[in-house]
């Protein structure tokens, strides 16, 4: 129910399955250095693998638009990989998987540049139950949103000073 996280959530998990249309409970874990990961199916020592993911998704997000479609693909199967090296990132479009060079230059990117990122805005989506997949969104940062806010009132206002 946390609205704020809605819009865009990433599945960094490929070894569960989830089905649209359902509901279930998740643990919210915020990613930023003090906390502890226990909540999360990497646990306490996957911290570095869900930095690098965390990095890929912003990165993604920045630039959502302006690449072509087989860069999300394979920036995904990359995630993928993180989360489970085992899984080789397939399973996420036909040409997107590590071995292709693409994709394997996008978990070098995370892991050559995780640590340079500020994640205190990022959150770890994380079945109760165990049975579904784990995600990641990020909450917009609250400047971002007095911007928003105070934009939409200036908004209102000019419109108001018209109908007068």
């Amino acid at each position: 129910n946390n609205l704020k996280a809605m819009d865009n959530i990433f599945c960094v998990d490929p070894m569960h399955e989830s089905v649209q249309n359902t509901h279930w409970t998740v643990n919210e874990t915020v990613l930023n250095t003090n906390t502890i990961l226990a909540n999360t199916y990497l646990g306490v020592d996957g911290r570095v693998k869900y930095e690098e993911m965390a990095y890929l998704i912003l990165y993604n997000m920045a630039n959502w638009g302006k690449a072509q479609l087989i860069q999300n693909q394979n920036i995904q199967a990359a995630i993928w990989y993180i989360a489970n090296p085992g899984s080789n990132g397939n399973g996420y479009g036909d040409n997107a998987n590590l071995s292709t060079s693409s994709a394997n230059q996008w978990l070098t990117l995370a892991q050559n540049n995780y640590s340079s990122g500020n994640y205190s805005n990022v959150l770890i989506l994380t079945d109760i139950g165990g049975h579904n997949q784990e995600f990641m969104t990020f909450v917009p940062e609250p400047a971002t949103m007095l911007l928003l806010g105070l934009g939409l009132l200036g908004i209102a206002g000019i419109r108001r000073k018209f109908r007068s």
